[in-house]
């Protein structure tokens, strides 16, 4: 597995990120600290609009209310699934812009080749990694594809023509089988499906 770009998440006195991540104001320290990471990291500098990201959370919140499960394992999947809808959100919205990249950098490197879309992935991957270790005590990383930059061409000229397709691009970074047919509506059996194969993954981990 490939590990994240590291963010330092906005004290949040003791509530869970499952619970803070649906507040406007952790959510906008949360995003620029993920922003501000990865510029440090890499030399890319970005542009964030504000008020841009205001409406992608506002969007997303109304979203992420409207098919919230009730059964304890669907409700496990659905930490993945609302998280791939605030990347298709974030995508939808752009937010942010380039402003400054290293000379000569090498853009087949996923990094490289879509720095936007690098933030909101890892941004979306890391709050639902926070969630998974503390509600399940999970530790994932992201899959094999997400650093492979073909599948990253692909992500990319797809979510341009429907940032829903970002939902099934997502489930394949974090290591799940991808639902491309409706990806906006929350599939329990789909997302039950993936849960079990998470946890047997999580299980080999420990036992290896």
């Amino acid at each position: 597995m490939t590990r994240l770009p590291q963010i330092k998440f906005p004290h949040s006195r003791d509530r869970p990120v499952r619970k803070v991540a649906r507040s406007l104001r952790w959510f906008l320290e949360a995003f620029s600290s993920q922003v501000n990471g990865i510029s440090s990291e890499t030399g890319l500098h970005f542009d964030i609009d504000k008020q841009k990201l205001r409406t992608v959370f506002l969007t997303w919140v109304k979203l992420f209310e409207a098919q919230k499960p009730s059964e304890p394992k669907q409700k496990i999947g659905y930490i993945t699934f609302s998280a791939a809808m605030m990347l298709s959100e974030l995508i939808d919205g752009n937010p942010i812009r380039i402003i400054r990249k290293p000379e000569n950098a090498n853009t087949d490197i996923p990094l490289y080749y879509w720095p936007e879309g690098y933030v909101y992935v890892a941004f979306c991957m890391n709050v639902r990694s926070a969630v998974l270790a503390q509600d399940l005590n999970i530790d994932v990383d992201a899959a094999p594809p997400f650093d492979d930059i073909r599948t990253w061409w692909s992500f990319r000229e797809n979510a341009r023509e429907d940032s829903s397709t970002a939902i099934g691009f997502f489930e394949l970074f974090v290591g799940d089988d991808p639902k491309w047919s409706g990806p906006k509506l929350f599939s329990p059996s789909h997302a039950e499906t993936n849960t079990d194969r998470m946890l047997e993954r999580a299980q080999k981990h420990l036992t290896d």
